[in-house]
């Protein structure tokens, strides 16, 4: 994906409300926009288990990434 396309998707998800919980601080929506794109570019796409080896990410935070982003 082009850097300039990345940013586009950013600029229309990132002031949504799911990524803005006052209860609790979330990372950026751009590292959580990364890790859901990194799981749909891989040929077949990648599971949840996959995604947390390759990225040392816990299953569970690759859900609630993607779930935000979807």
């Amino acid at each position: 994906m082009e850097p300039q396309h990345f940013f586009a998707l950013l600029r229309l998800i990132k002031d949504d409300t799911i990524f803005h919980n006052s209860m609790v601080p979330q990372i950026h929506p751009h590292y959580q926009l990364a890790v859901f794109l990194f799981r749909l570019g891989k040929s077949g796409g990648v599971s949840h288990e996959d995604t947390s080896t390759l990225l040392h990410l816990a299953e569970g935070t690759i859900s609630l990434y993607s779930n935000r982003t979807l």
